[in-house]
């Protein structure tokens, strides 16, 4: 005998669609609250895929930089000071293959420090003091050469702790240094009294040669017109014409009367040159000062003594021309007499 069954409630039919509708409302307001928060949650996670892979590109390219960048760069171990990995630049700068590099200490490839130098100067970064080091030193390359060097030297505190160090050749910039030291020394040394000045005849620089002859100390000097040189009876037309040569970008040379800080006064030859710069305008000049006074003096002396000698020489000249008419009157007079004296006797 088949049976039929049938599902009896015993909740009234308007409240139970009631209730389903009070669930599509709650389903309704719970997908509306959720929505944001998982399209927020997606977003996010596809934000951080995106950001790990750019920082994995940027990592690839920074090492890749590092790796093959013309700069010298050596990670070596904190306790042995063997060397863990370098990059091109340093391979090429010291001349030693990539295996060759595993097998030298930071030590081997400097030529200056030795184990105790190095740890005390590393003593800072071993004690947090100085978060890195610059020093300056120089290497040793596989031939035995050297050459001069910046370190910038760090301390990786990991396990196991290492040092990275970025070392530059500076031998170009050495040569440079040492061609301005030299050209400097040279102009400080001159014995010739030397200023450079800006367009506006302001001193900003004087070598020792202008201090001991002009008795001012560079303090007093930096910063004041040349103005401050010339002697009371300087003509305006000459400083017309220094400044007007000046002004068309030529040498100018000349001479002044100098007034020295004890008020004596000298008399320089000078020479005033535009200095310029490589795209060719004028920023200051170069004032050089030859003291001439003496040679002045000499001169005048020797003018002296040469207008004094031509003096006696003419009056030499014209008494020898007197003594000489004298003589030849007394000789015509001498062959009168002869003459007359030989007429009587033969008469």
């Amino acid at each position: 005998q088949n049976f039929k069954w049938k599902a009896v409630s015993f909740v009234p039919l308007k409240m139970l669609y009631r209730d389903q509708n009070e669930r599509n409302k709650l389903s309704l307001i719970v997908l509306m609250i959720l929505s944001p928060m998982l399209f927020f949650g997606s977003w996010m996670v596809s934000r951080m895929m995106v950001m790990r892979n750019q920082m994995k590109l940027n990592a690839l390219r920074f090492s890749r930089l590092l790796a093959n960048s013309l700069n010298e760069l050596y990670i070596f171990d904190s306790k042995t000071l063997e060397l863990v990995e370098t990059n091109k630049g340093a391979e090429n700068g010291l001349g030693y293959s990539a295996e060759e590099m595993k097998a030298l200490s930071f030590i081997d490839i400097n030529a200056e420090f030795d184990r105790a130098t190095f740890e005390g100067l590393v003593l800072a970064l071993r004690n947090s003091q100085e978060p890195l080091l610059k020093l300056s030193s120089s290497n040793q390359r596989k031939d035995g050469s050297t050459y001069p060097v910046e370190i910038q030297l760090e301390l990786m505190r990991e396990h196991p702790a290492l040092f990275v160090a970025f070392v530059i050749d500076i031998t170009q910039r050495k040569k440079i240094e040492d061609e301005l030291f030299k050209m400097a020394q040279a102009v400080e040394q001159s014995p010739e009294s030397i200023l450079i000045t800006n367009t506006h005849g302001k001193i900003e620089y004087m070598n020792e040669t202008f201090i001991h002859s002009s008795g001012y100390k560079r303090e007093e000097m930096l910063g004041k017109n040349l103005e401050i040189l010339y002697a009371g009876d300087t003509s305006i037309a000459l400083l017309e014409d220094l400044w007007t040569t000046l002004g068309t970008g030529g040498n100018w040379r000349g001479e002044f009367n100098n007034r020295r800080k004890d008020g004596s006064e000298s008399i320089v030859f000078v020479r005033v040159a535009p200095i310029r710069q490589l795209e060719g305008s004028v920023t200051h000049y170069l004032v050089m000062n030859e003291d001439i006074t003496e040679k002045k003096r000499l001169s005048l002396e020797l003018d002296n003594h040469r207008n004094h000698l031509q003096s006696l020489v003419e009056q030499r000249t014209e008494q020898f021309e007197s003594a000489r008419e004298k003589a030849e009157a007394a000789n015509r007079a001498k062959s009168a007499f002869l003459a007359n004296m030989s007429h009587e006797i033969r008469t």
